[in-house]
């Protein structure tokens, strides 16, 4: 298994899009410094803010790519959500991150033919960690969008010599609304960025 390195926290981060819905790679630069400069010191590109999901996959590897060039010069740690559908896509996406300079990945299980047993699951993400073996691959646990239900304790163990680690998404985690004051901040930052009118 190989060492996950990345610290803090680390947000989702968006695909930024043009108003035709085509992807504004020119953003990624200083979205990526804007985080930096914020304290941020790892990103998870592709995840369920990202939209990756509806995205080709050439789309999903220039987003890839736009942030692992943003990290060269902000030291962002990129981890690249690259499961899904189908399979072979998976893989060609885990192959991708690790040969442009990912930092690691993370999966969701294969969304169509959902895996029905704990064993299959680990099977799933252990074909994800075989096509990109120099990265760390953490598990995305998220019911609420996979409709997957394995408890994931037993994923864990079950896959202790392939899974690095495991993300859980909502509701685990209890949320705080925002104020509207740091509704303002964020929304005057987006917009320098031009990722908000």
């Amino acid at each position: 298994m190989v060492n996950f390195t990345a610290r803090g926290l680390m947000p989702p981060v968006f695909t930024p899009l043009n108003d035709d819905h085509t992807i504004n790679y020119g953003v990624i630069p200083a979205y990526a410094k804007f985080l930096a400069d914020s304290g941020i010191k790892s990103v998870l590109v592709g995840g369920t803010t990202g939209e990756h999901m509806s995205l080709s996959v050439a789309d999903r590897k220039k987003v890839v790519d736009a942030w692992v060039v943003a990290a060269k010069t902000t030291g962002l740690h990129i981890q690249v959500q690259v499961g899904g559908a189908p399979l072979a896509d998976v893989i060609e996406l885990a192959r991708f991150c690790q040969d442009v300079g990912a930092d690691s990945l993370l999966t969701l299980p294969e969304l169509y033919f959902k895996p029905s047993t704990v064993d299959d699951l680990v099977f799933y993400v252990s074909q994800v960690a075989k096509a990109a073996p120099k990265l760390p691959v953490l598990y995305y646990h998220i019911p609420s969008m996979s409709k997957v239900e394995s408890p994931w304790v037993p994923i864990m163990k079950a896959g202790m010599e392939i899974v690095t680690g495991i993300k859980v998404g909502p509701p685990s985690l209890p949320q705080k609304p925002l104020s509207s004051e740091a509704k303002q901040r964020i929304h005057s930052k987006l917009r320098t960025l031009g990722l908000s009118k």
